[in-house]
């Protein structure tokens, strides 16, 4: 009885050309006026030939980040690639609990490190993504108190 094993396909040429650690790969999200900014980061790059795929997460859900890693790879610009393909640590630093006005930032936390394209520091971002990838409307509360903040 003979074994094979099978490797997942590699990424599409012209993307693996661009991906790779970026410097500035973090997004920021209004948390509330007790806690105003939360910098959610992501690294992500191609794992290695022997190296397992592996998503490393702290201060944010697991099932959370997969879903969110799963809306960005939709992206046109990242078509053929998978989760297989990736290494990735997403991470945010306060101790305060998930919010899905998160959701958003991390996305484009992803995006920043898959593409090495920073994301400008004065930009904040607030929502959530649904399963479809879909920018969801925030709840009132946190507008008004981003409003309040501004103020």
């Amino acid at each position: 009885m003979s074994r094979t094993t099978t490797k997942p396909a590699p990424p599409p040429q012209d993307v693996s050309e661009n991906i790779g650690f970026s410097t500035d790969c973090h997004a920021r999200a209004f948390g509330g006026v007790l806690q105003p900014i939360v910098d959610i980061q992501a690294r992500i790059r191609f794992r290695e030939d022997q190296e397992r795929a592996a998503i490393v997460v702290s201060g944010v859900p697991r099932p959370r980040t997969l879903q969110i890693l799963e809306n960005v790879l939709q992206l046109p610009s990242f078509e053929g690639v998978h989760q297989q393909h990736l290494r990735m640590d997403l991470h945010r630093e306060d101790g305060s609990r998930w919010h899905h006005s998160y959701g958003l930032a991390a996305a484009v936390a992803m995006v920043s490190s898959l593409s090495r394209r920073p994301v400008p520091a004065q930009h904040l971002f607030i929502g959530d993504l649904d399963l479809h990838g879909h920018i969801r409307d925030v709840a009132p509360w946190i507008v008004d108190a981003l409003n309040g903040a501004i103020e």
